[in-house]
């Protein structure tokens, strides 16, 4: 971990890395209030620098975190459930990561992998560094633990809406507990069931319909549209103070539902970026990429998904325009 000066406003966190931090090859935060000094994981410093045009920075931390996890020598292992199951492993360089192996009921440490790549490929800033290792005799994942939960976040049953995006284009039907918030984001781990995975378990679980989460957001606004239209209409053409006032009133509340869809929306879509590699990536680079980690089958349904999503976000960019995708660099907390 690094220490990051953040400054923290009545209105929220504003973040700008500054000069004389980059040049000297630490990350520091700028604004013009009091500051306070806390510990930022190296996950998140690597998120930050990218999203301030840090890459070459960034691309160095990630070299040495990679690094550190395929290499560090193991001085604690902590087996969780069965013997099969994840390990927790602390390296003698001080990096702690969870071990899965590659093939093992209810893990799957390629589509571990495969979920880590997928973020890097979108720019996502989503799932810590994970990488192929091996532990005992045997290969896995290994991802980078992301320490400094948010307390004050709490979880509700099936998942932030901020992920569904994310988890529609994995197949990912088990988001439950198996995602953090850290300094104001959101971190995702545990995708082992993903991937139309064999186990029995995954097939009992409900898919994520992302086009159906998008369209009960927008749908209300979208019914009562027009009715503020004829609202709007009738205002000016009474004369009535009565009828007037009545009518502002309603107009008023149908305003709010605008504004309340917007905030929405602000969370169940990807950020613009996101939205722009999807859009942008050749189909010929995607297979190159998916060929490392899915069958032909697998293949044509992520593709299928991918369309469905793309599909979703162009309706509600037709209806609400690029002011639905949320400002700021970081994603938001995980709605109370």
């Amino acid at each position: 971990m690094k220490n990051l000066s953040l400054c923290f406003l009545v209105i929220g966190l504003m973040t700008v890395l500054l000069p004389e931090a980059q040049a000297s090859g630490s990350a520091a935060l700028q604004c013009s209030a009091v500051f306070v000094t806390v510990d930022i994981p190296t996950q998140i410093e690597i998120w930050l620098l990218q999203e301030h045009g840090q890459y070459s920075q960034a691309k160095d931390l990630i070299a040495d975190q990679e690094k550190k996890l395929k290499t560090g020598a193991p001085v604690s292992i902590v087996v969780g459930g069965t013997a099969s199951g994840p390990r927790r492993v602390t390296l003698d360089n001080n990096v702690e990561g969870l071990w899965k192996n590659l093939k093992a009921p209810y893990t799957d440490g390629v589509a571990e992998v495969f979920a880590y790549q997928l973020d890097l490929m979108l720019d996502a800033h989503i799932v810590p560094i994970t990488v192929y290792r091996e532990l005992d005799g045997k290969m896995g994942s290994f991802q980078l633990i992301v320490k400094g939960q948010d307390i004050s976040a709490l979880k509700y049953h099936y998942g932030p809406l901020y992920l569904k995006w994310f988890d529609f284009l994995l197949d990912n039907r088990d988001r439950r507990n198996n995602y953090l918030t850290v300094n104001g984001r959101v971190v995702a781990f545990d995708h082992s069931l993903t991937l139309e995975h064999p186990d029995t378990i995954q097939r009992t679980l409900d898919k994520i319909d992302y086009p159906k989460v998008i369209s009960q957001i927008i749908s209300p606004y979208l019914v009562q549209r027009e009715k503020v239209e004829e609202l709007q209409r009738r205002l000016g053409q009474t004369a009535d103070a009565a009828e007037s006032y009545e009518l502002q009133q309603e107009i008023q509340a149908l305003n709010h539902l605008h504004s309340a869809t917007m905030s929405e929306l602000a969370i169940a879509l990807p950020e613009e970026r996101i939205y722009n590699r999807l859009k942008d990536i050749s189909d010929a680079d995607w297979k190159t990429f998916l060929r490392s980690y899915l069958s032909e089958s697998q293949m044509n349904h992520f593709f299928a998904r991918k369309r469905s999503l793309l599909e979703a976000i162009d309706e509600v960019l037709r209806v609400f325009g690029r002011q639905s995708f949320r400002s700021g660099s970081t994603s938001p907390l995980v709605r109370y």
